[in-house]
């Protein structure tokens, strides 16, 4: 079984605004699922076949004063991975084989 694969958030610090070179938290899932499946991100379905990439990046992202909003996590499967993405910004993956077993 492989063990799930966690990217931190881009900032480094929890609740931080997104600098301005960040990556979004789309770019950071479709980069972690090439890197997990050793191959380029251009050979990966597009991401918004699956997910609106937009409202991903909002869902997450800090209120206008600066604050990060409520707690909470979105779990979906892409290019043969569970993707979860943490409320912190930080993304899990794991094959979607090693996820199924993960449950049981």
């Amino acid at each position: 079984m492989t063990a799930p694969t966690t990217t931190p958030a881009s900032t480094g610090r929890p609740g931080a605004p997104p600098t301005r070179h960040a990556k979004s938290l789309t770019e950071q899932i479709v980069e972690a699922v090439a890197d997990a499946a050793d191959t380029s991100p251009h050979e990966l379905p597009p991401l918004y076949e699956v997910v609106d990439p937009e409202a991903l990046n909002h869902l997450f992202a800090s209120n206008y004063e600066g604050e990060t909003r409520a707690a909470g996590q979105v779990t979906l499967a892409y290019a043969g991975y569970e993707i979860v993405v943490h409320s912190s910004g930080d993304v899990t993956i794991s094959p979607l084989d090693a996820a199924g077993d993960q449950h049981e």
